[in-house]
């Protein structure tokens, strides 16, 4: 019986035309941003030039650069090597911990808040401390391009893929429990215990439909980008690369630092790791919307209005120490996540008191929307034996 429901559902997901057309919609929108902003000609001929050089900037690096300006005398390598010879390491005098007392003092944080954000950038001081031993950012990436395509790569692209796969979660699974209501099955279903349990298989397997559609966008999607933009061995620079930076209004420019060692392959893993996340939170938002609520429409827009309010709570809340820590957990929520992904897996900045942000972030709204679905199944059965 559990197989045959199971088959029965994947079919009546896979056969909605709404979906499809869904699909479809983002899949051109995603080929058409992706096609029109190509990587430079500079960025790909260094690419090509790491399969020769490697990106490991040391003394064989620039021997092989200098040969290979040599046989090939394009200008933008000849432009390269002088940088690379003025390269410093930007770590070997890189103090966070001076950046942790700027945030407190513009955030106005006391007492636990600021000490909270004082041990933060002790520990990631450590991390730019061993990454200054080891040289670590003395990496390719694409040189003087660097901090343009990561951006596009990691903010835009996987911005887009992030947004696009919460929105097919959500319309995947509270569609296929309003097709339930538009045939009258709940009430069908709801006079025996057993089709009441249904709903979970039900609920499971949109879930699942959800996270495929969202997984089979993304590699399309990404298939294409690198098609169009081959990387070669640049997927194996360090992310953390002298040419990499971040910047902020209160202490401007900065260096990009993980808090662990990832190349550009390993951290593209990750924030696919940390989408998937998000994407299986927003289907269970999904789930337990259509647990408790009768209306579609209604559904989705509380779900809209909700994460709406989320995101504009901390420019209309005060700065009191009460309302500072409700904006701190606010910062791990889906959507404060999603804006705050070009800074995933590093120290943050002002708004993060939290080491690891955006995994304590996935892993607290894992748990809490699987509370909530426990929450509001025992809800649904008591509703509908009534």
């Amino acid at each position: 019986m559990l197989i045959s429901i199971l088959k029965a559902e994947f079919h009546k997901i896979v056969t909605n035309k709404v979906l499809w057309f869904l699909f479809i919609l983002m899949l051109a929108f995603n080929s058409f941003i992706i096609i029109s902003q190509p990587l430079s000609y500079e960025a790909k001929r260094i690419g090509e030039l790491s399969q020769t050089t490697g990106v490991k900037i040391d003394k064989s690096f620039k021997v092989l650069l200098a040969e290979e300006i040599e046989k090939t005398p394009y200008s933008e390598l000849k432009g390269l090597y002088p940088v690379i010879l003025d390269l410093k390491d930007p770590l070997d005098t890189y103090s966070v911990v001076a950046i942790g007392e700027a945030y407190i003092e513009a955030a106005g944080y006391k007492g636990n808040l600021a000490d909270r954000m004082r041990s933060k950038y002790q520990q990631f001081q450590g991390s730019v401390d061993q990454k200054a031993l080891s040289d670590e950012s003395l990496s390719l990436y694409f040189a003087g391009h660097t901090y343009e395509s990561f951006v596009f790569l990691f903010r835009h692209i996987l911005g887009i893929l992030t947004f696009e796969c919460a929105i097919l979660i959500l319309l995947t699974v509270m569609s296929t429990f309003e097709l339930e209501r538009l045939s009258n099955m709940p009430a069908l279903i709801a006079s025996s215990r057993k089709g009441r349990k249904t709903y979970l298989i039900k609920g499971g397997m949109a879930i699942f439909a959800g996270l495929l559609g969202g997984v089979m966008i993304t590699g399309i999607s990404l298939a294409l980008y690198f098609m169009i933009n081959p990387y070669h061995d640049v997927m194996n620079s360090s992310v953390s690369s002298a040419f990499n930076y971040m910047s902020d209004f209160i202490v401007g420019r900065r260096p990009y630092v993980t808090w662990e060692s990832l190349t550009v392959k390993m951290y593209l893993i990750r924030s696919l790791g940390i989408i998937a996340g998000l994407t299986l939170v927003f289907g269970l938002m999904a789930f337990v919307v259509s647990l408790v609520c009768d209306h579609l429409y209604f559904g989705i827009l509380g779900i809209f209005i909700t994460n709406g309010l989320v995101v504009a709570l901390p420019f209309i809340m005060g700065s009191s120490y009460p309302a500072q820590r409700v904006l701190t957990f606010l910062m791990l929520t889906p959507m404060w996540l999603w804006l705050k992904r070009q800074i995933w897996f590093t120290d943050g900045d002002v708004d993060i008191i939290w080491p690891h942000f955006e995994t304590l972030g996935l892993i607290t709204m894992m748990i809490l929307f699987t509370v909530l679905v426990f929450v509001s199944w025992q809800y649904f059965k008591r509703r509908e034996m009534t």
